[in-house]
């Protein structure tokens, strides 16, 4: 259905960026400070948007376990169940990462919509993979150049300077 290139596109998209910040030590902004707790929920809702789109193109690595099947083939249908399975996690992503500056937020918010309506309405296959890459990429950029976790100090991690 889908040439393994293009995963493979995805996955080095996400790759480069985190090893770039790894490389870097520090966000080149530091625009969005997250909690545990957000950063917990945050990789969660990533996490089932991933699980969408497995469920959507690769269907074979849904592990048999209790009813992940049956949900999987509900996500398939592109019923009310798939909408509920998207557009909850992209918009609690929107909301973890809501202190970005606006034009980041509304980039990003761009890419979960062009990645939604390209699903749920009758586009081509092309186009939709087209937003999944674009927003796979935007995240990444977002997520690995901007986030910093907050230290366990109480008043937050005060030390970090941004880059100027």
């Amino acid at each position: 259905m889908v040439e393994w290139w293009y995963w493979a596109l995805l996955i080095g998209l996400m790759t480069v960026g985190i090893a770039f910040r790894l490389r870097l030590g520090r966000p080149l902004a530091d625009w969005v400070r997250l909690t545990g707790v957000e950063s917990v929920l945050g990789a969660l809702a990533v996490a089932a948007l991933v699980a969408h789109c497995v469920a959507m193109f690769l269907p074979a690595l849904v592990p048999a376990i209790g009813a992940l099947p049956s949900a999987a083939e509900a996500i398939r249908e592109l019923g009310p169940i798939s909408q509920i399975a998207y557009w909850a996690p992209a918009i609690v992503v929107l909301i973890i990462l809501r202190r970005l500056p606006w034009p980041a937020l509304t980039t990003l918010a761009a890419g979960l919509l062009a990645v939604g309506a390209t699903m749920f309405w009758p586009f081509p296959l092309t186009v939709h993979l087209a937003a999944i890459a674009g927003t796979v990429a935007i995240l990444a950029g977002v997520v690995t150049m901007t986030v910093t976790p907050l230290s366990g100090s109480p008043g937050g991690d005060r030390g970090t300077t941004p880059i100027r």
